[in-house]
């Protein structure tokens, strides 16, 4: 039998995975993409729900991590397929995934919790507006606070319609982070007030002044606990349920697993897949809450 990577693929699966940022992305979903393929037997247009559920059957004794790996392909795949109109609806929506058997310590914030979190900054004065430019990142972007806080101004580029920025993560590993829609608003605003083109991104402030000096940690943390208090957010909440949160909501509102990973800068997809067990707890009001895809003002 051949490599599962050199197999042809059907046209619109081989457009699928043009459709991948990441050529590490594409080839992991080249090999999962072909194994299906050859288990359904069909165009993938003619594939039904219930063929979706006779492949998950193949996949019992797995471990749950790679069952999780698989499934979110196959629905990444059928949802690229509907969206792009290469077919009529999407029946992988009758996959679900398996509970993933860590469990994290955060309760995850509601989007409810995350909206009123965020529009606690008061937008009248320098402190809040970096603080809302903060907080924007961590829940949206899913940055650790020490990556947030090493960031430098010259870090920031812009392309067509948004910013990125380099990341500094575990390990000396360096990513980079798309900032988009309210997001980039938020740091707009602030880069309005903080000029300096070199130089950290996210300052002290001091009697009401923007310093030179860089945010430190603790600072982040405890403004963090500052708004999460005026939100009414009983428990305590730190920079990392942000960060979890922006990574549970982003696979609850279908970003694959992969790119999850990447935004994440996990080094693996099995710390990934151990977010995926609070999808259940999520419901309906998970698909509401967006703000990097549709722009909504928080």
């Amino acid at each position: 039998m051949g490599d599962a990577r050199q197999r042809p693929l059907p046209p619109e699966a081989e457009d699928f995975l043009l459709n991948q940022a990441s050529p590490s992305t594409a080839a992991v979903y080249r090999r999962e993409i072909a194994k299906l393929v050859g288990f359904l037997g069909r165009p993938l247009d003619e594939v039904t729900g219930r063929d979706l559920m006779a492949y998950r059957r193949t996949l019992q004794g797995l471990k749950p991590a790679t069952i999780c790996r698989k499934l979110s392909t196959v629905r990444s795949l059928f949802r690229f397929l509907a969206e792009g109109g290469y077919r009529e609806g999407n029946p992988a929506q009758v996959l679900k995934l398996p509970k993933a058997v860590h469990l994290s310590p955060y309760r995850i914030l509601t989007p409810s919790e995350l909206r009123t979190l965020l529009a606690q900054p008061d937008l009248g004065k320098p402190i809040g507006i970096r603080d809302k430019a903060m907080l924007m990142i961590l829940a949206v972007n899913g940055l650790r606070e020490s990556e947030l806080v090493n960031i430098d101004r010259e870090d920031l580029s812009r392309l067509d319609g948004y910013s990125v920025a380099v990341v500094r993560g575990k390990g000396a590993k360096v990513r980079i982070s798309k900032i988009a829609g309210a997001v980039a608003e938020a740091l707009d605003r602030w880069l309005e007030i903080h000029i300096c083109p070199t130089g950290p991104l996210f300052v002290a402030t001091r009697g009401g002044r923007v310093t030179a000096n860089r945010i430190s940690t603790r600072s982040v943390r405890y403004r963090v606990r500052h708004y999460a208090r005026k939100a009414g957010i009983t428990r305590k909440v730190w920079p990392h349920a942000l960060r979890h949160a922006a990574i549970t909501h982003s696979l609850a509102n279908g970003a694959s697993i992969l790119k999850v990973k990447e935004m994440a800068g996990h080094a693996s997809l099995t710390t990934t897949q151990r977010y995926l067990h609070d999808l259940d707890t999520l419901a309906d009001n998970a698909v509401d809450y967006n703000p990097l895809t549709r722009g909504e003002a928080t």
